[in-house]
C-alpha cells in the first residue's frame, strides 16, 4: 500500500493569499483616494460660492454707499435706469442702478448674477 501524503491547503496554495490581500489593499486605497477627491471639489466649489457671496455683499454695500452720497448730494435718490448701461430714467419704477449717475464704472455695477438692480 503507498501513503499519501496529505499536505496543508494554505501551504499548496502560497501565492492566492497574497493576491488577495494585495487586491484588498489596492480597493482600499482607491477608495480613500476617490474620498479625498470628492471632498476636495466639495470644499473648493463652497469656497468659491462663499467668495462670491463676499464680493457681491461688497459690491452691494458700495452702491448702497454711492446711492446715500448722491441722495445728500442731490436731495433725492436717482431714478433707476431702463438698461444696463447706467443712465437715469424718471419714467421708471423698478429698473438697474443707474451707475453712471452715481460715479461708478461699469465694473463697479457687475456682479455674479448679472448688474445690480
Amino acid at each position: 500500500m503507498k501513503k499519501i501524503k496529505v499536505r496543508p491547503c494554505q501551504a499548496s496554495h502560497p501565492s492566492r493569499v497574497g493576491a488577495g490581500f494585495g487586491l484588498l489593499e489596492t480597493m482600499l486605497f482607491l477608495f480613500v483616494v476617490g474620498a479625498l477627491i470628492v471632498v476636495g471639489f466639495a470644499w473648493l466649489a463652497a469656497k468659491k460660492q462663499t467668495e462670491r457671496a463676499e464680493q457681491t455683499t461688497a459690491q452691494l454695500q458700495q452702491a448702497n454707499r454711492f446711492v446715500e452720497a448722491f441722495a445728500a448730494t442731490n436731495f433725492r435718490l436717482p431714478c433707476p435706469a431702463a438698461t444696463p448701461t447706467g443712465v437715469e430714467d424718471c419714467s421708471l419704477a423698478k429698473g438697474f442702478i443707474p451707475y453712471r449717475s452715481l460715479g461708478l464704472d461699469a465694473s463697479a455695477a457687475q456682479v455674479s448674477a448679472g448688474y445690480l438692480r
